[in-house]
């Protein structure tokens, strides 16, 4: 059984459409025996997802980079075939990264969004900073990297990444069975 280890910058409700799309994505490939995991973080306040192998640890330094030394401790002691890195800006993807290095892991990175001129205006300074210090570094080595459409792929090709690295690959929909649905309304403006 091939064993994947998700990471994420947060597993509870911080993380908003990353976390409701990586938790499914992992559900369905235990479904199919692959060993699937998720680990990330969280602050006291936020409503954490509990179920069984999704792993939130506290950050300690109020979100800025998402430092956590027990998920560092968590993920350095785990075992997996595979690593997927899910986001570029906090610290989850930074040890992520260190860990696959390290112990020769391949890893895919899945960057969601987050190089796209919306994205990287918001706390430019900060992204400047951490592209210089590893993300560069992080999508160049990658095995692959995840993009949604077209337009993320073309966000990569502005940092020189490789095209053959590059998968594009949209999010998978889980639809509900047609038996659950008890009507489907359709509003007529007539």
């Amino acid at each position: 059984m091939i064993k994947v280890t998700h990471v994420v910058e947060w597993t509870g409700s911080r993380g908003g459409g990353l976390t409701t799309s990586v938790l499914p994505l992992s559900n369905e490939l235990n479904k199919v025996e692959v060993g699937s995991i998720v680990i990330g973080g969280k602050l006291p306040s936020d409503i954490v997802n509990n179920m069984q192998d999704v792993h939130s640890f506290n950050v300690i330094d109020g979100g800025f980079f998402g430092y956590s030394p027990k998920m560092k401790q968590y993920l350095f002691n785990s075992s997996e075939d595979v690593i997927h890195i899910h986001g570029l800006w906090k610290y989850s993807s930074f040890i992520a990264y260190i860990k696959a290095k390290r112990k020769k892991i391949p890893y895919v990175i899945s960057i969601h969004g987050m190089l796209s001129d919306y994205a990287l205006k918001r706390s430019s300074w900060r992204k400047k900073l951490f592209l210089f210090f590893y993300v560069k570094r992080l999508l160049l080595d990658a095995k692959a990297i995840h993009v949604l459409n077209n337009q993320e792929a073309l966000n990569l090709r502005k940092f020189n990444i490789p095209i053959s690295s590059i998968r594009v690959i949209p999010n998978g929909v889980k639809l509900p069975n047609k038996d659950s649905c008890n009507s489907i309304n359709i509003i007529n403006d007539n």
